[in-house]
């Protein structure tokens, strides 16, 4: 009888055991999550920073370049053919729901995205039109979408498009997208170092 009682006594320790190791398991995956999610997020607001930062540069170098007699068509025409030398050596890269590499056109390989749980969008500014508005800078989303695969470091081809198109003063986003390798249908996660890249 003794000797059913240990046994039954050890089971019970055992299951407390298993317990406690799960418990402890998932406290950890927990508190990983929550170390990167925060890593996320502040790696986000420094993009938000450094955008805003270069738009805000940006709009100054436009206004010196109107001071010297510079119109603002001249400096579009500039500014598209640098785009257009540079354009073919953009190979940006996108997210899947399912994890999965697809191949690109240009033969790298690519996947297409999730898209984005939670976003801010922001109407194209016409600063370029008149460099007296003030600027509205898209919010890049602050996203916890790791838990859904989607990483820090990308957003949406949508919030690129209009943080490009800002930071050039184009009015319409739109024509940006064919440069991100998407289009107005079909949208798509991009890095945002190529928020950078083409502005």
């Amino acid at each position: 009888m003794s000797s059913k009682l240990t046994d039954a006594e050890r089971n019970r320790l055992k299951q407390q055991r298993s317990r406690a190791r799960r418990k402890e398991y998932l406290t950890d995956l927990e508190d990983r999550l929550r170390t990167y999610e925060r890593q996320g997020v502040q790696a986000t607001i420094e993009v938000q920073s450094a955008a805003r930062h270069v738009v805000a540069e940006n709009q100054a170098l436009r206004k010196l370049l109107a001071q010297y007699g510079a119109d603002t068509t001249e400096i579009e025409t500039f500014v598209k053919s640098q785009l257009e030398a540079t354009k073919s050596t953009i190979h940006p890269k996108y997210i899947s729901d399912s994890g999965s590499p697809k191949q690109a056109p240009g033969g790298k390989q690519l996947v297409t995205a999730a898209p984005s749980p939670t976003r801010h969008s922001l109407p194209a500014s016409t600063g370029a039109q008149n460099p007296e508005t003030n600027i509205e800078l898209a919010e890049i989303a602050i996203d916890t979408g790791s838990r859904n695969g989607v990483y820090s470091d990308h957003i949406s081809c949508e919030e690129a498009a209009q943080v490009i198109a800002s930071m050039r003063g184009a009015a319409n986003a739109s024509e940006i997208f064919p440069e991100l390798g998407c289009s107005q249908t079909q949208r798509c996660m991009v890095k945002s170092s190529i928020v950078f890249e083409l502005s």
